[in-house]
């Protein structure tokens, strides 16, 4: 159970002090950070300080201190340990002439250095990074689009901060070239389509999302048939992808409306002035004006509710989508908040 499972990290923990009283830097330090990292991380902080100087030759005592930099978000220091681990390998990269996807972990560190790039907002350099790891010589058993391969990390580093970071026009682009180009694997394919998909939503494009999505209908019909009429893993994955892509066009559709609506919304205020200034003198009766203004407030109501509906559903969209449509509403608190 969870306390003899904590008490024997505590045996351990203990057995550690032991070893690094009798030798402050012994490689150990790597098996505290394992030993912290996610039931209590900043244990693992000290070893993180001293691994490198356990072994400096060794590029994952490098990646292994930014490992636990980066779980404690301070992913400037994380970036700098990454980046050390990676520079160490090309260095034996260079010495052995080795393919760079037969190094222990090397993809995996690469991987993890884009994500802390992203973090500290060095767009430019993380975009660069996903470019590298893609342009890496290909190999038929080494390098393809296997999950852990540099090709696969590559592509999906490049479609995660491109998303994150909403730079639409340049994924659309990137899509065309060999860094984003089609690919024959199914998670791949369904994984393309969805993100351009909402590239062309967020660019107000319909059309270019109604293609990708016939495209994800095709990858759709190909599971059916594999399925032979049974429940899959594959069609639940793209049954899935369709519903969120539809949950973002919602959205969209109805903030364009919001939109054309907003602009015509000064004409529209002045023409309700005056039409409020014309009822208040033809109706004298006080019945007839109390109705007046019943069924405006009621015609307001539905407008607002009309008009708000799309926020809700945008609530099950990925944070930033949802602090962005938030925004778009005028709803500037929720979206801080978001």
């Amino acid at each position: 159970n969870e306390r003899s499972k904590m008490r024997g990290m505590e045996e351990a923990d203990a057995y550690l002090d032991r070893v690094f009283a009798a030798n402050p830097l012994h490689p150990a330090h790597h098996y505290r950070i394992h030993l912290w990292d996610t039931a209590d991380t900043p244990r693992g902080l000290d070893s993180a300080t001293k691994v490198v100087h356990t072994a400096p030759g060794v590029p994952h005592m490098w990646h292994m201190a930014g490992h636990l930099f980066s779980l404690l978000d301070r992913h400037r220091e994380a970036a700098w340990y990454m980046e050390a681990a990676m520079r160490l390998d090309h260095k034996y990269t260079i010495k052995d002439r080795v393919h760079p996807d037969l190094m222990h972990v090397y993809c995996h560190n690469v991987e993890w250095l884009i994500r802390c790039l992203a973090q500290c907002g060095q767009v430019r350099a993380a975009i660069d990074r996903c470019k590298a790891l893609t342009d890496l010589p290909r190999h038929p058993r080494y390098n393809n689009l296997e999950p852990e391969s540099s090709s696969a990390y590559g592509r999906r580093r490049l479609f995660e901060v491109l998303t994150e970071y909403e730079l639409w026009d340049e994924l659309i682009g990137l899509a065309n070239t060999h860094y984003l180009e089609p690919t024959r694997e199914f998670d791949d394919r369904l994984r393309r389509h969805r993100y351009l998909a909402i590239a062309h939503l967020r660019n107000g494009n319909f059309a270019g999302a109604d293609e990708q999505l016939q495209a994800i209908g095709e990858i759709r019909a190909e599971q059916a048939d594999l399925a032979a009429g049974q429940s899959s893993k594959g069609l639940v994955e793209v049954d899935e992808t369709i519903a969120k892509i539809a949950a973002h066009r919602a959205v969209m559709e109805q903030r364009t409306r919001w939109s054309d609506l907003s602009t015509r919304l000064i004409v529209g205020l002045v023409v309700v002035s005056l039409v409020l200034l014309l009822a208040a003198k033809m109706f004298e009766r006080t019945a007839l004006r109390v109705a007046y203004l019943v069924v405006l407030l009621a015609a307001g109501g539905y407008g607002v509710y009309w008009l708000s509906g799309p926020t809700a559903q945008a609530a099950t969209l990925a944070p930033m989508f949802h602090s962005r449509d938030l925004h778009a509403y005028g709803r500037t608190g929720d979206a801080v908040a978001a």
